[in-house]
């Protein structure tokens, strides 16, 4: 499952190559990149688009972990 899921998110779109790691909410939905270029990006899975945004850390996003309720990312 694991594979074929990072297969197709490699075909649904390009995340930057600066993404560090991915972390997939909890009901696979929706999922969140970070990385290199200091930002997190929360995708659509469906639809491969762009929902979120998040901008203006100093410095590289190591990690990122969705809330239990799959509404907020630390």
């Amino acid at each position: 499952y694991y594979l074929d899921s990072l297969r197709h998110l490699a075909r649904k779109n390009r995340p930057n190559q600066d993404a560090l790691g991915v972390r997939w909410s909890h009901d696979g939905k929706q999922y969140a990149t970070f990385g290199r270029d200091s930002m997190i990006r929360v995708w659509d899975f469906e639809s491969g688009g762009l929902l979120f945004e998040a901008k203006g850390h100093s410095s590289y996003v190591y990690e990122v972990t969705w809330n239990p309720a799959g509404t907020l990312l630390a």
